[in-house]
């Protein structure tokens, strides 16, 4: 059988721009149209499908968009991933979901979350795992159902963790983890979420990466993943292209007549000023990155925020107010800082 994989849709990241929710639509609209042109009337969606906690109007999108996909028949089961939680409780944005299923008005998608659960079909078996921040595969495996071993089908495993190895556009390497794919000859093919760029974990495990850029550190091109069962080794990359773009130019091309027009389809845009560019020649209205006079060390003590302070923002924002998870939180982002002035100071070694 065969399935489109998809994963890190991250709804609502762009909030702060004017057509995020279009642009969303957008996304669902095209990952719809592969499927009607395909044939392949399955979807596997491996968590993040949002990026924090829902506004009115985003959430009244999110329900309308999956209730056509219900509506149009297609089959999919979707997993919550780390972003999707939004309490210390373990609630989700996709609850809602779950809600409209129980109460018969989706009849066509599965939604997992909190825990493991196996989705059942005639033709293949979907063995999801929401995002739970597996440390070694150990834990991984005891996700695992082991009724999986019995089944005379395939069985796609969906899994919003990050694995040791994986790379994201930005060149970071989650390097030092003991997380890796287990390798059992009972799951058909992985398919990955959480790390947005795509690749290959293992010979049958796949990081789909993100069907549109979610941020200037990404690159195009983006798209969702093709999956034959018979061939899970040789998944077919499909490209996705109508979502708007994130566009970073040059300031010495910033002016020319093409540089606009790419700009005028931007979802986003930015100008780089380099040595020798004049940031006068700058309009105010712009994103600007400026790498003039750039240095390898970074200065963290130019910090003007309380650190603690935007921590407990964060936190209260997503609803989880426990002082002492707000310590650990403080604590956690400290040594991430200190790791990372080592690390472009030269003065760390792993």
């Amino acid at each position: 059988m065969k399935l489109i994989h998809t994963a890190d849709w991250h709804l609502n990241a762009g909030r702060k721009l004017p057509s995020y929710l279009e642009r969303f639509e957008t996304t669902m609209d095209e990952i719809a149209d592969v499927m009607r042109r395909t044939g392949v009337m399955t979807c596997a969606i491996s968590g993040d499908v949002t990026d924090t906690r829902l506004t009115h109007d985003e959430q009244k999108l999110f329900v309308r968009k999956f209730c056509e996909w219900d509506d149009l028949g297609f089959r999919v089961v979707v997993i919550d991933g780390n972003h999707d939680r939004i309490d210390a409780n373990k609630n989700s944005s996709l609850d809602i979901l779950k809600v409209l299923r129980d109460e018969g008005r989706l009849k066509n998608i599965w939604v997992v979350t909190h825990e493991p659960q196996i989705v059942e079909f005639d033709d293949v078996a979907f063995m999801c795992i929401p995002w739970f921040g597996a440390k070694t595969k150990t834990q991984l495996m005891d996700k695992l159902d082991p009724r999986i071993k019995n089944l005379d089908k395939p069985v796609v495993a969906l899994c919003h963790e990050h694995f040791a190895g994986a790379k994201t556009a930005a060149g970071w390497s989650a390097k030092g983890k003991e997380l890796s794919v287990p390798t059992t000859k009972h799951v058909t093919y992985w398919a990955l979420g959480d790390i947005h760029k795509k690749q290959r974990m293992a010979p049958n495990a796949f990081y789909c990466g993100t069907p549109h850029q979610i941020n200037f550190g990404e690159v195009l091109p983006k798209g969702v993943a093709l999956v034959d069962t018979d061939h899970p080794t040789k998944p077919t990359f499909v490209k996705l292209e109508k979502a708007a773009p994130f566009v970073s130019i040059e300031l010495s091309e910033w002016e020319t007549e093409a540089a606009q027009e790419v700009v005028a389809g931007a979802f986003n845009s930015r100008v780089i000023v380099s040595e020798g560019d004049d940031v006068q020649d700058v309009p105010s209205d712009v994103n600007v990155v400026d790498k003039r006079g750039e240095s390898s060390v970074l200065d963290f003590s130019s910090v003007e925020f309380s650190l603690e302070e935007y921590v407990t923002a964060e936190l209260s924002r997503r609803g989880i107010l426990s002082k002492g998870e707000v310590d650990k939180a403080v604590e956690m982002a400290v040594k991430f800082m200190k790791h990372a002035e080592r690390q472009v100071s030269g003065t760390y070694s792993p």
